[in-house]
């Protein structure tokens, strides 16, 4: 909880200061896929990845010609589905298929090489997020048939974690596309000790810029 709150702070106080030095701001839509899959010493030997998706909105501070900063508003969908990860039930073991709906809040530095037409780039940053949701599938070995569970062991998940972020990407005028890779640093399961288990996501992402607000000339579309 401390973690997340100074994480709130920083970005709170990025925006804030990236306000007050930048001649524009730049405001988009975004969205993608992802492939997604949970990595740790406690996780069981089979992990497949799974599929799912992201999207949010983003507002980008412009510093210099080739660097730019950006702070996103995001859903996004983790998890991966595990097999002999669970002993429950008629004490045997379950197929898990775990999905985990997170409200993402990042907070990104990109570096750029090009023109104002098109540039590459790559980005840097940290991601906070909030756990708003989880479904869990269990498929039993003597059973023959799924259980569907909402919100079932909970108390396991954390709440709340953090994720290092780097992309690269390619931007032509209002539209840009990168590959984005997320990797959590706390723990998914479990207190504040040593990690065990952490969300890890590939996406392949779509960014459209809608807005440009200008300083001292007013709305610009």
């Amino acid at each position: 909880m401390k973690i997340v709150n100074f994480s709130f702070l920083i970005i709170f106080s990025l925006l804030i200061l990236l306000s007050s030095h930048s001649k524009a701001q730049k405001i988009g839509l975004r969205g993608g896929g992802n492939i997604t899959t949970i990595i740790g010493s406690e996780t069981p030997p089979y992990v497949t990845p799974k599929f799912s998706y992201n999207g949010g909105i983003y507002v980008e501070f412009p510093y210099t010609r080739n660097s730019s900063t950006f702070l996103e508003l995001n859903y996004i969908q983790k998890g991966a589905k595990m097999r002999d990860s669970i002993k429950a039930y008629y004490d045997v073991y379950y197929e898990v298929t775990e999905k985990l709906h997170y409200i993402s809040i990042p907070a990104i530095y990109r570096i750029k090489l090009g023109n104002k037409k098109f540039d590459l780039y790559s980005d840097w940053g940290l991601s906070c997020n909030i756990l708003v949701d989880n479904k869990r599938t269990l498929y039993g070995e003597n059973q023959g048939f799924p259980i569907n569970v909402d919100d079932f062991f909970s108390e396991e998940l954390k709440r709340y974690e953090i994720d290092a972020i780097f992309a690269i990407g390619m931007r032509y005028k209002n539209t840009s596309m990168d590959f984005r890779y997320n990797s959590s640093i706390s723990n998914l399961y479990g207190g504040d000790g040593p990690i065990i288990a952490r969300n890890n996501i590939l996406s392949l992402n779509f960014a459209f810029q809608i807005h440009k607000i200008v300083q001292k000339t007013g709305y610009k579309w």
